[in-house]
Order: structure tokens, then C-alpha cells, then sequence
């Protein structure tokens, strides 16, 4: 298998990703084992370094004053791209991060130089030099190869989802906690990050003892507004972390600086899920940031009208997935599903079975707890659910 970095497009020719194929020999010279589905990448001076991450390895950015990317180091999941365990062939993806993207212009001229010293992979960028001149020092070839992307959604990594209500008792929250806590489970480093002072994400994943055990006067507005640290963030779940907010105020400089802070966050975190307040301004700072909405709904008509103004308002491709909540298997709300599945066939917007009623979902969230931390074989149907919306992320941003 030949190493290759490959260039993918949306269908109206903006540039989607840069994603290097690691092959088997690649994980040879990292030190891989096939099961191991993670690498360090450092970016310093138009030069990417792949190598065996461990304990030691530190994840940092630094962006200079004119918001031009320095340095970047960070872990990096690999994505299974094909794979034939009989044949002892595996295939991975993994997705350049944007900001190198853009520093080494790769979505300009992918011109760079791929090559091997002791078991480290070194991917150096040849900009203004002759493509067809340059010499490769590994002697396997080097591919490059464009192609256009089927996907047609979002931008840049793809991984930042706003879950959208227009009103409030559908969920957002609840909907914001199995997304995150899900793909938390499958080794993604997740952000959740709200508007609202209440912080009610805290309620949904941890007991009342532990809440008051938080201090929650400094958050998000002085991560963006003051200076970010640690410790503001609250370690929910292994590789889920909450971005409090100390205020639901929201000021134009915070508008103004949040841009900034996003983007950091984005090469910070596999994903982040924003969990809004939809009657603030605030929220349509949170829509532009973000790749896809995540919109709960329910099956009546009010609920219905507005999830179709939602789709009009910002589009089909702006949205990720329409998921029902709190369905109950009555004559009326078989009918508002029969419309949505009718009013959303062949948009590619995600519309999974709907989530039930069940007090047993009512008890997990008194207790703090998410429907993975649960055996009972009534949560199937939602687990599968929520594992649908959750796969197509996946799969979307790979």
C-alpha cells in the first residue's frame, strides 16, 4: 500500500481535508500495533513530525498576534479506513488538522516531501519549489491524488455541532450528554461547552453532592474574555470534558474574541457540542461556529412547523440530524413522524428511530447518569439511536 496524502471537496469545489493514508508499513515505523489507534503530530516550521505517542507527549498551540498558527502538538485518532483481518491488511485515515492545512497551504498545492527517519514519518511542505523536481528520500512512492468529497456539509474538520431548539423542554441537554458521552466511549476527546448559567450538564452526568463541590464562578466568558486554563474545565466522564459558563450575559467583545477561542478549541478537541440558549443573541454566534446542528423535536404539530422553519431558515446541509424525543406510540404523534420521515426523505439530514418515554431514562438523569451507563435491555432502542447520529459524525468527518 502506498502512502498518499489525499485532498477531499465538498460538491461546491471548497476544499473539505487533507487525509494521509496510514498503511501497515506505516505503523511498522511508528512503532504501531494495528489496535492502536492513536499518533503524536507536531507542527513546527512547515514540517509535520508522526511518531508513537506516550505519556510524555504534550499537547500545546500557539498562534501569534496576527492569528497565523506557530506550533501544534497534539494526539491524533486514527480513523479505519479498510480493513481485511484474513489477509492481515488494515488501512487507517488520518485527517491533517485545518490550521496546518491552511499554514502549509496544502489546499492550495500539496506539494510536500514524505519521508522516514529512524520511526518517525516527517512530512515537510515544498511550497514555491518545483513539484516535479522534488526528491522523495523514502523509496516507496508518493501518490497525490484529488478527489471530490460526496459530502456536502459543514466545513473546515467538521466537528464542532450546535444542538438547535427554538424552545425549551424538548432535551437539548439530554440529547448534548449522550452525543458527547458516546463518542467519549469510542476514544474521542470531547468539549462540551453551554450558554446557559445554570449549567445544567452538570445535572445530567453528576450527582447533587457533587455538583456543589464545583466552583463555578469563572467559565466561559473568562476563558474567552480573560485567559484560558485548565482549570476551568470539568473532567465529566473519561475523555468528556464541560466548559461551564459563569454568566448567560454576553457581551460584543466576547462575540468578538469567541472566534478565536472556537478555533483553538477545534485542534484542542476531536468534537465539541454546544449547548445554547436559543432566545439569546449569543446563539447565532454559536450557529456561524459551527459545522451542523443537532436539532431534538418532538411529534406535534407546533414542534413539527418549527423543525421544517429551522430546515428553511439555515438549509438542509447546516443540518446534521433530526433526532424525535419523548415518543410516545399514540395515533397523533404516528402521524407527525410519518411527516418528518416524508418531509426529510432525501435531504441526508440523519433521522434515527425516535428516543421513548421512559422513567427509566427520567431516573438515569436524577442520578447523573447516561444511557451507556445502563445494561437495561429497555435503553436498546435509544442506545441504537443515539449510536446512528453518533456513527454518522464519525464517519462524516473521516
Amino acid at each position: 500500500m502506498k502512502r498518499k496524502i489525499v485532498l477531499t471537496y465538498k460538491k461546491n469545489g471548497t476544499f473539505n481535508q487533507a487525509v494521509l493514508t496510514i498503511d501497515k508499513k506505516s505503523l511498522n515505523i511508528l512503532n504501531l500495533k494495528q489496535d492502536e489507534m492513536v499518533v503524536y503530530l507536531s507542527y513546527l516550521n512547515n514540517e509535520i513530525i508522526l511518531k508513537k505517542t506516550d505519556n510524555k507527549r504534550v499537547e500545546k498551540i500557539i498562534i501569534d498576534k496576527d492569528g497565523n498558527l506557530k506550533e501544534l502538538s497534539k494526539n491524533i485518532n486514527l480513523n479505519i479506513s479498510h480493513s481485511n483481518k484474513e489477509k492481515g491488511y488494515f488501512n487507517y485515515k488520518l485527517t491533517i488538522p485545518v490550521p496546518i492545512v491552511k499554514a502549509m497551504e496544502l489546499d492550495k498545492d500539496p506539494n510536500v516531501d514524505i519521508r522516514v527517519e529512524k520511526n518517525n514519518i516527517i512530512i515537510t511542505s515544498l511550497k514555491n519549489k518545483d513539484y516535479k523536481n522534488y526528491i522523495v528520500e523514502e523509496p516507496e512512492e508518493i501518490v497525490f491524488r484529488e478527489e471530490k468529497s460526496e459530502y456536502n456539509q459543514g466545513g473546515k474538520m467538521n466537528n464542532i455541532f450546535t444542538v438547535k431548539v427554538n424552545k425549551g423542554g424538548i432535551g437539548k441537554t439530554f440529547f448534548t450528554v449522550q452525543i458527547g458521552h458516546g463518542l467519549a466511549l469510542q476514544g474521542y476527546k470531547v468539549l462540551l461547552i453551554t450558554s446557559d448559567s445554570q449549567n445544567n450538564i452538570l445535572h445530567y452526568t453528576k450527582n447533587k453532592k457533587e455538583i456543589d463541590k464545583y466552583d463555578l464562578s469563572k467559565g466561559l466568558r473568562h476563558a474567552v474574555l480573560y485567559g484560558d486554563n485548565r482549570d476551568l474545565y470539568i473532567k465529566i466522564r473519561e475523555n468528556l470534558y464541560f466548559l461551564p459558563t459563569e454568566s448567560s450575559i454576553f457581551s460584543e467583545s466576547f462575540e468578538k474574541k469567541f472566534d478565536n477561542f472556537i478555533e483553538k478549541k477545534r485542534i484542542e478537541y476531536d468534537y465539541i457540542f454546544i449547548d445554547s440558549i436559543p432566545t439569546m443573541d449569543i446563539d447565532k454566534k454559536f450557529m456561524e461556529c459551527s459545522d451542523q446542528l443537532i436539532i431534538p423535536t418532538f411529534c406535534d404539530y407546533s414542534t413539527y412547523e418549527g423543525t421544517l422553519n429551522v430546515i428553511e431558515e439555515v438549509g438542509a446541509n447546516k443540518i446534521h440530524s433530526i433526532v424525535i424525543n419523548l415518543f410516545k406510540n399514540t395515533k397523533i404523534q404516528k402521524k407527525y413522524y410519518a411527516e418528518f420521515e416524508k418531509s426529510l426523505l432525501g435531504t441526508g439530514i440523519v433521522f434515527p428511530k425516535p428516543i421513548k418515554e421512559l422513567s427509566l431514562i427520567e431516573n438515569l438523569i436524577e442520578n447523573g447518569k447516561t444511557i451507556w451507563e445502563s445494561g437495561s435491555k429497555l435503553l436498546i432502542d435509544a442506545q441504537n439511536s443515539f449510536a446512528d447520529v453518533i456513527s454518522k459524525i464519525i464517519e462524516k468527518r473521516s
